[in-house]
């Protein structure tokens, strides 16, 4: 699950293309990205940040 998890932050984050960027610039204006995992979920970065979290989560031992 932690490694499907990390897939899926890059695989979302190659699919944001030229639209993803850290940082915000006022004056640059990117397309909304609406294919993909974008179709299906609002935000799939954080989604699967917290698959991989909750599968790191899984792979400790105790609370």
């Amino acid at each position: 699950m932690a490694i499907a998890g990390f897939a899926g932050v890059l695989a979302a984050q190659a699919a944001m293309g030229s639209s993803w960027r850290t940082g915000v610039d006022p004056t640059e204006r990117t397309g909304l990205v609406t294919s993909g995992m974008f179709a299906v979920v609002r935000n799939p970065i954080f989604t699967a940040m917290l698959t991989a979290l909750l599968g790191l989560t899984l792979l400790v031992p105790t609370a």
